[in-house]
């Protein structure tokens, strides 16, 4: 079952990342990669849900069965303390795991911010002027042919101009 479970969680992620590529190819670039992100959080979230409320039941299910056996017997009591021991150790590690994921996640997702919040020099060649004309962007701002400025200017790059990116390397 939990090998069903995975590969259905990677092929849902793998279906969820597809049906947002072609937004992607749009200028809503941006808008599209949180929608799916998103989309797989949600999808994560569900999953854990189901998860948490199937072992539920069957923590509930195996609490009953063992309070209708003897619980006076020495053998009863000695196995009790073994399980919950054993209980507290597997609570306590996944917890340790769940901090370990989340603490994992919102660092990754400050290096992902920060590097969208790079600002870029673009130097834009146009065919009737020598010099060229150079705008501050947000590197999360940037497209294929268009881009916006740290000032809130939305620039779409002609045919027959030239766009160099500075500084992209960082």
């Amino acid at each position: 079952m939990y090998c069903v479970m995975r590969v259905s969680i990677i092929f849902n992620y793998r279906l969820l990342g597809k049906c947002c590529q072609a937004l992607l190819s749009s200028n809503n670039r941006f808008i599209a990669i949180y929608l799916s992100m998103l989309g797989k959080i949600l999808l994560t979230l569900a999953v854990t849900a189901i998860m948490f409320f199937v072992l539920r039941q069957r923590q509930i299910a195996e609490s009953e069965e063992f309070q209708s056996k003897d619980s006076n017997s020495p053998a009863r009591q000695a196995k009790k303390r073994t399980d919950t021991t054993l209980t507290k150790d597997l609570r306590i590690g996944a917890y340790l795991f769940l901090i370990l994921m989340v603490g994992l996640g919102g660092v990754l997702y400050y290096y992902q911010w920060r590097d969208d919040r790079l600002v870029l020099t673009i130097n834009l060649y146009r065919t009737n002027q020598a010099q060229p004309t150079t705008y501050e962007v947000y590197k999360n701002q940037l497209n294929e042919r268009s881009f916006v400025t740290t000032d809130g200017i939305t620039v779409t790059v002609a045919g027959d101009e030239r766009m160099e990116v500075l500084e992209l390397d960082r």
